[in-house]
């Protein structure tokens, strides 16, 4: 079974992606649980949205990454 170059760095975004997408959940449960930690509740609140978010950030830059990876995966194939 032959991986292009591209081919392996498809599988390896995709798996950085499934991480992003638990880190995401996880953050999620704890602030809908408020299990926001010791201290300053709302700094510590404001601290998860913002990761939160910056994951899904992340998210969404590597969803369009990968999409246009795929293309050229696609083309690559037909090519061989």
């Amino acid at each position: 079974w032959y991986m292009t170059t591209t081919g392996r760095i498809i599988l390896d975004a995709t798996n950085h992606l499934n991480t992003l997408v638990q880190k995401h959940k996880k953050l999620h449960d704890k602030i809908e649980k408020g299990e926001l930690g010791p201290g300053d509740q709302d700094s510590n609140l404001t601290d998860l949205k913002k990761q939160k978010l910056h994951i899904k950030d992340e998210l969404e830059s590597l969803r369009h990454a990968l999409m246009i990876l795929a293309d050229q995966w696609v083309s690559e194939i037909i090519n061989l």
